[in-house]
């Protein structure tokens, strides 16, 4: 990053900014980092949608308002969320807990269901459960914690699930016709197989962050628009944690 460039953690310009984004500490507080989640369902949504019309839609900004409506819900529902003591993230405690999984799929649903909007809702419906394996694919990994050394039957388990998980949703890409769908699975599933057959935390790191920013990636493909929320969130984040912790992240770097 070309800050961490130029304003070093011990220069008197670093300590000046640091106090400054010491009031940001709402980041940490409604976990900010998860947002990427709902907000990408919702995007994926419109970008089922519209692949509905047309299969070669491509950089499409004419939905940006109803997309930016969209995320607004979203951040309101993820710090009410937060405020009940609910967080997005799977954990080992609750793991095997019914209704937590059900909470999930039923936020996922309404994120869902804020991009394919109302019309056409039962084929909605549909496509929505055709992209929930590739949903807890993404998320699963992010049970396994990268300094805990003492889950690696645990963490085979995940990876292994995720890998199914991605199987699956490429299988229904291809009945879809959904290249999205399809090849955004096939490009993750190596960073789950990975994880799962081997044991350096490195790995735990890239299943953190590649299959979510490469599902970013896709829709952003096909609703242009939403680079630019996307990029905000991801630099606010990055200057967040260099200046208050002098780390880069999120990134796509991963340690040795």
């Amino acid at each position: 990053m070309v800050i961490e460039r130029l304003v070093k953690p011990d220069s008197h310009l670093y300590r000046v900014i640091s106090k400054l984004f010491t009031s940001l500490n709402f980041i940490e507080k409604f976990e900010i980092v998860s947002w990427f989640a709902p907000w990408t369902i919702m995007v994926a949504g419109m970008a089922a949608k519209a692949g509905t019309n047309d299969r070669y839609t491509f950089w499409e900004f004419s939905n940006w308002e109803r997309g930016s409506i969209s995320i607004i819900i979203l951040i309101i529902v993820m710090i009410l969320f937060k405020i009940n003591q609910y967080t997005l993230l799977l954990d080992k405690d609750n793991f095997s807990i019914k209704s937590q999984w059900i909470s999930r799929c039923v936020l996922f649903f309404i994120c869902w269901m804020l991009g394919w909007g109302i019309k056409d809702i039962l084929s909605g419906i549909g496509w929505f459960f055709c992209y929930l394996p590739m949903i807890f694919g993404i998320i699963l990994p992010y049970i396994i914690k990268t300094d805990d050394k003492n889950l690696l039957t645990f963490r085979k388990q995940i990876g292994f699930s995720s890998c199914v998980l991605f199987i699956f949703s490429c299988l229904f890409g291809w009945l879809l016709d959904d290249p999205i769908l399809a090849t955004a699975s096939t490009v993750m599933f190596p960073f789950t197989m990975i994880l799962a057959i081997t044991s350096h935390h490195r790995h735990v790191q890239r299943s953190h962050i590649y299959p979510l920013f490469i599902i970013i990636g896709f829709v952003i493909a096909r609703q242009g628009w939403f680079i630019f929320p996307s990029l905000f969130l991801f630099y606010i984040l990055r200057f967040y944690n260099y200046f208050i912790y002098k780390k880069v992240s999120p990134g796509f770097a991963v340690d040795q």
